[in-house]
């Protein structure tokens, strides 16, 4: 089981995406002088402020928020092949394991970890057929980690891991999109993404029938009367009564006297 060597409480922060990077694994000599042997402890995430090969970044190490997130995990993380396990679900067979971190441990140069390495993963370490380690996290969106997933063992990090970073992180955002108008909408938890943009359809047609119905609502109202054509109420008021009256008549109208 994981057993991280330090854990703080942190204050609540949401998850917005998944990185990589890549850092250089050295094998340990082997003391009597044969065949090298993978690293027990490897160096995974530097401290500071730090950047990507290709540019990713910049990040901050969180590192109370990572051991939480480890203790709270309560297993080893996986350390795989070429991050095989990110697109695990693409895939039909199974996705071997080239070694498991066990502990966590944060120095002055920033996280470590141990990781137990199965027999194949040790064999081509030893024989330079793998040299990079590249870690996988989480980090909030001003950049600092906040969780470790894994790692993944790879010749080419910042190729090959960019475009397998940037798939993960595209499906990573286009479910928590989905998620969140699912609740918006108030649909089951299960619904489909078919049935979220039926839903979301029903509404536009709902605005454009409401906005035209504004539309036509205002076209029929009567035109705003011409002030030229009304007389000042200042005007109407200092006239004669007997001229504002109703039963006033015009001069033709009026009797002639006897």
């Amino acid at each position: 089981m994981a057993t991280p060597s330090h854990v703080r409480p942190r204050s609540p922060a949401r998850l917005l995406a998944r990185d990589v990077l890549a850092m250089s694994l050295h094998a340990d000599p082997d003391p009597q002088g044969g065949a090298v042997s993978p690293p027990e402890w490897v160096h995974l995430i530097p401290a500071g402020v730090f950047s990507g090969r290709d540019g990713r970044g910049p990040y901050t190490l969180d590192a109370a928020a990572v051991l939480e997130a480890f203790a709270r995990h309560g297993a080893d993380l996986p350390i795989d092949y070429e991050h095989q396990s990110l697109t695990a679900t693409d895939k039909a067979g199974p996705v071997p394991a080239a070694g498991w971190i066990t502990a966590l441990d944060m120095r002055e140069d920033g996280l470590w970890a141990r990781v137990t390495w199965t027999p194949q993963a040790a064999a081509l370490l030893a024989a330079r057929e793998y040299r990079y380690l590249s870690p996988v996290f989480m980090h909030r969106q001003d950049g600092a980690i906040v969780e470790l997933v894994g790692a993944g063992l790879t010749h080419t990090p910042n190729l090959h891991l960019r475009a397998a970073a940037a798939r993960q992180l595209e499906a990573h955002a286009v479910d928590e999109l989905l998620e969140r108008l699912i609740y918006m909408l108030n649909l089951p938890v299960t619904a489909t993404a078919d049935e979220v943009a039926a839903e979301l359809q029903k509404l536009i047609d709902r605005l454009t029938a409401a906005e035209a119905a504004a539309q036509a609502a205002q076209s029929a109202q009567p035109a705003a009367p011409d002030p030229a054509q009304w007389v000042p109420m200042s005007q109407h008021k200092g006239w004669p009564r007997s001229f504002r009256s109703s039963r006033w008549m015009s001069p033709r109208r009026r009797p002639r006297p006897q």
